[in-house]
């Protein structure tokens, strides 16, 4: 991976299932984290989905030997480390569902990917 590593999500396998992701939204799992007078709650895709596991392979895949390696940070961050599996299926739908879909900073967070060019804009 000689230069800036392609991201994760630019992956041609990876944007064939982010498109199957946009034809059949993956369905949401509730997390929840007790305190003693707050819950917090949040969404995130269901990992037995095997469209979102097989996102979770292909990002642990591409990142692994760029950690071996030891890689700048620069360099990590050029190849996806910053996007979660979630923020790559919430970039694709009509609108964010998982994560916090609620906050404007989320939002603004997620990648641009355009699957209908066949390429991805960080």
């Amino acid at each position: 991976m000689a230069g800036s590593p392609q991201a994760w999500y630019q992956l041609a396998e990876a944007r064939a299932v982010l498109r199957c992701c946009v034809e059949r939204q993956p369905d949401l799992i509730r997390g929840e984290q007790k305190f003693v007078r707050t819950t917090d709650i949040w969404w995130s895709f269901d990992r037995d989905d095997a469209r979102v596991a097989r996102l979770d392979q292909i990002m642990a895949q591409h990142l692994a030997p760029l950690f071996e390696n030891r890689s700048s940070s620069d360099v990590l961050r050029a190849a996806g480390v910053l996007v979660s599996v979630d923020m790559a299926i919430d970039a694709v739908l009509p609108a964010a569902r998982a994560g916090n879909s609620g906050n404007p900073a989320y939002v603004a967070s997620l990648p641009v990917i355009d699957l209908s060019l066949g390429r991805a804009v960080a």
